[in-house]
């Protein structure tokens, strides 16, 4: 008997990323629609080291400033797929450092 599909897991955006959007302007709803692709495919992005250990990058968007990634965490108990920050590389990242310790 084949196995039964998992339900997609929630996505949930620090308050923050609502700010992050923001800076984002003619590329945010690009990125939306990646971030909410997460919930089928957890594992996009590649593994983060360091303070970030734990976490996923995604690259989700470009535009004038670069290309843009979303930093996320996997909390597989609840099914939820925690976004900490989004933006260019070294915004996105150190966002993400900071606001680790609130989220998880």
């Amino acid at each position: 008997m084949a196995e039964a599909p998992q339900a997609p897991y929630q996505v949930v955006l620090a308050f923050e990323v609502f700010d992050d959007f923001e800076r984002m302007r003619s590329t945010h709803k690009a990125a939306i629609a990646r971030i909410r692709s997460l919930a089928l495919r957890p594992d996009r992005g590649h593994p983060l080291t360091g303070s970030l250990r734990g976490c996923r990058s995604p690259e989700i968007s470009h535009d004038k400033a670069g290309a843009h990634r979303a930093v996320y965490f996997v909390d597989q108990q609840r099914r939820q797929i925690v976004v900490l920050a989004v933006g260019t590389h070294e915004y996105a990242y150190a966002q993400a450092a900071a606001r680790a310790e609130r989220y998880r």
